[in-house]
């Protein structure tokens, strides 16, 4: 059920017609590695992630990028067990870019809703980050990193119950993206 979820939200995301502003919009695709940091690192290690998004609403240097990201990554054996950990986000940002010849950095914050080990059950999140685009005739090649950061369910966190302090339910991944805009 998962796999037709995400091939659906895919597809949509790629069908997504062109912008009215400008007529402009385009289709991304990255994967990289991911590093939990702060509390979650206690029960969860490094991982990968892989990303869709789509750029659509130009307005001069800014546009909005919708994502559909998955992270995978272990359990530590620590506190929890070897436990595979997943992540399902549907993430909306502005992304602000400033092209310098063929090369263009960028920034990029906004909200998301996030799924730990759950495609049914999301909480809302923030992240932000920075990174690099090169274009090469219509291709764009990049590579980015941002803080996704999020409140997991109590229940859900290893080792604990009901009463756990917020500061010990909070998810910070950092997935370093590379990828392909077309």
């Amino acid at each position: 059920m998962r796999k037709i979820f995400y091939v659906a939200l895919i597809a949509a995301i790629a069908a997504t017609p062109p912008a009215e502003s400008g007529g402009q919009s385009s289709t991304s695709v990255s994967a990289g590695p991911t590093y939990v940091i702060g509390t979650a690192s206690e029960w969860s290690g490094p991982g990968y992630n892989f990303q869709v998004g789509r750029e659509f609403g130009h307005l001069g240097p800014a546009v909005f990028r919708a994502d559909a990201l998955y992270i995978q990554r272990s359990g530590n054996g620590r506190t929890f067990s070897a436990m595979t950990e997943r992540t399902y986000a549907v993430a909306g940002s502005v992304l602000l870019r400033r092209s310098i010849g063929r090369v263009a950095p960028f920034a990029l914050v906004g909200l998301g809703l996030y799924g730990d080990n759950s495609w049914a059950v999301y909480t809302p999140g923030i992240n932000a980050g920075v990174g690099m685009e090169v274009s090469i005739a219509k291709m764009h090649l990049f590579a980015e990193s941002r803080i996704h950061q999020y409140l997991r369910d109590a229940r859900d966190v290893p080792g604990s119950g009901q009463g756990v302090p917020i500061s010990h339910r909070d998810i910070t991944q950092v997935p370093i993206s590379f990828g392909l805009r077309f």
